[in-house]
């Protein structure tokens, strides 16, 4: 079986520090807190806008779910090809 080479590790490499900034990023909740204090004010949304919140707060929990899974799905699939390969 051929090997990766050493561009392909460092292409990898890069890759998976992107996705370590991106997710440190996105877990810095403090914009999400201040919504959730936003919120509270009186006559904040009408039912229109509150199903558009909604809409949006779906789409953005079901997209972090997946990602959760495919982040899963990497490293289990990484563990196996070099539990296969030993």
């Amino acid at each position: 079986m051929e090997r990766l080479n050493e561009d392909h590790v460092a292409f990898l490499q890069k890759q998976i520090e992107a996705v370590q900034v991106e997710l440190a990023a996105m877990a810095d909740d403090s914009d999400l807190k201040e919504l959730l204090r936003i919120i509270h004010f009186p006559g904040y949304t009408t039912p229109a806008e509150f199903l558009f919140h909604r809409a949006v707060l779906d789409s953005m929990l079901s997209q972090v779910q997946g990602l959760a899974a495919l982040k899963r799905g990497l490293l289990e699939g990484g563990r196996a090809i070099v539990d296969a390969s030993q």
